[in-house]
């Protein structure tokens, strides 16, 4: 079964369907309206969200790095001192 997509609404009668299609017309979506207030609303929290989540995570992450790391490069030094 295949459709067919329509800009105007609908087909006109004089038009066929294709062969081997169920001659099924839908008529395309019309397009949002665009408001452009509202995206930029939408950035400006998204970058003060990012002001803010972004440096955090990052000490987050460095601190449990680091934390793994030592603790890590300890354990290998006494395994290397058992050896």
């Amino acid at each position: 079964m295949s459709i067919q997509l329509r800009s105007g609404g609908g087909a006109a009668d004089s038009e066929a369907p294709a062969p081997g299609s169920s001659g099924m017309v839908v008529p395309a979506p019309a397009p949002r309206p665009v408001d452009i207030d509202t995206g930029k609303r939408r950035a400006r929290r998204i970058d003060k969200l990012s002001r803010k989540c972004f440096p955090m995570s990052f000490i987050a992450f460095n601190v449990v790095y680091w934390v793994v790391y030592t603790r890590t490069s300890h354990e290998l030094d006494d395994l290397e001192s058992l050896s």
